[in-house]
């Protein structure tokens, strides 16, 4: 029989995922896929055909097919908890039918959110795409202003900010499954203590409240680039062996990621009155969320005041 997996991590986007499918992946008792996110249940069967720039990796690793998806967790032996994290599956893009597939194939499964304040999820998505040289405009006030149209046009991940309704997107979860198979946490959490979360979880899982230095390394930290040109010519690795052919591959690489060091700084502060506008617009969803979960985000509707 194959094996599938007992838990999710479902999302959301930039909102501390990859941090902690890492931790989870150190433990022992607990298998992660090699695959970080095969993003099975919101394109199985349906290859993903997204348009604009990052869309065609992102279309060729998506995993569709039964089998590849099994095919993830081959390496099982005797872990106790099976998982994976996908950050589509609580994307707006299609939240209902990606939550009805995975309560088809899973009825019993575990299911993990991380959420983070709808506007600064946003603001560290675009950044990351900028950092990425994904994303053409350098204002973000501008890129929430193409978000409708790129929509339209069916780009990818450009959802900045309809990946922050997540009382939209986690309704079809508490409607498809039991309270007792749903965690939701906070980023904030995550950040001021890593250790208590993950004693959560792993009773959540049923595993053994082991946590060690590697689980509580931070992962995936956002930043922005000095300089885009440069960032492109970074990525363009056949030209960087032809500009460096002479260097031994070692010193290469040691060079190429000095100078991606140099070319990448912290974030700018966000616009306060984008940020209150923002989060004026997410006011509803906000109030809605905290009754679904039973948490006080009051503090979430004061960001940017």
């Amino acid at each position: 029989m194959r094996t599938l997996p007992n838990f999710l991590i479902i999302g959301a986007p930039k909102c501390g995922t990859t941090a902690l499918s890492a931790a989870l992946k150190a433990h022992p008792q607990i298998f992660m896929s090699a695959l970080k996110e095969p993003r099975f249940f919101t394109y199985m069967n349906t290859p993903p055909t997204f348009r604009g720039p990052g869309s065609a990796n992102f279309n060729r690793v998506a995993v569709t097919d039964i089998a590849h998806y099994q095919a993830l967790f081959a390496g099982v032996r005797d872990e106790i908890a099976i998982g994976e994290a996908s950050t589509d599956y609580l994307s707006y893009y299609q939240p209902a039918q990606t939550a009805e597939n995975i309560r088809r194939y899973l009825p019993q499964v575990r299911l993990i959110a991380l959420l983070r304040q709808p506007v600064e999820r946003a603001y560290s998505g675009f950044s990351q795409w900028r950092q990425e040289g994904n994303e053409p405009l350098a204002d973000f006030r501008s890129a929430l202003a193409a978000e409708p149209q790129r929509l339209r046009d069916h780009w990818l991940t450009y959802r900045y900010r309809g990946d922050g309704c997540y009382y939209a997107n986690l309704k079809p979860y508490f409607e498809r499954f039991d309270r007792t198979q749903i965690r939701v946490y906070l980023y904030e959490d995550w950040n001021r203590q890593p250790q208590q979360l993950l004693q959560e979880i792993f009773s959540f899982l049923g595993v053994a409240n082991l946590i060690t230095p590697a689980m509580l390394k931070r992962h995936n930290e956002t930043l922005t680039v000095r300089n885009q040109t440069l960032a492109r010519l970074l990525r363009r690795a056949h030209l960087i062996k032809r500009l460096t052919g002479v260097l031994p591959p070692s010193w290469r690489r040691r060079l190429g990621a000095k100078v991606r060091g140099f070319n990448q700084t912290k974030l700018p502060a966000l616009d306060p009155q984008v940020c209150q506008e923002l989060t004026a617009l997410y006011r509803t969803d906000i109030l809605q969320l905290q009754d679904l979960i039973g948490r006080d985000l009051c503090h979430w509707l004061e960001v940017g005041r």
